[in-house]
């Protein structure tokens, strides 16, 4: 699955009918819009017991913009849940702030 940035507005994560609805004559085979980058994927880190994976903001690095992951703590809600005696699924939250 690709995965783009708009660096121009901070939209984060768009996919390709994301991108065509800012140019509806894009497809895959051509250059990307102005201010659209594509997002390299990465490994998700590992499961932490008491937090959730969150995926943050993309990062640039080494002239290429990577996908960033980080952790959130599970709320009281989230750990008081009756999950049946199965481990909670986890669950990835996009980071808006």
């Amino acid at each position: 699955m690709s995965i783009y940035y708009n660096v121009a507005t901070d939209e984060y994560p768009l996919f390709i009918g994301d991108v065509q609805l800012i140019d509806v004559s894009w497809d895959e085979d051509r250059e990307l819009p102005e201010n659209i980058k594509y997002v390299f994927e990465t490994d998700r880190p590992e499961e932490i017991d008491g937090k959730h994976i969150i995926e943050l903001k993309p990062e640039f690095i080494g002239g290429q913009w990577k996908q960033k992951f980080g952790y959130r703590d599970l709320t009281q809600e989230e750990i008081d849940f009756n999950w049946s005696g199965r481990r909670p699924p986890n669950m990835l939250f996009i980071d808006t702030e």
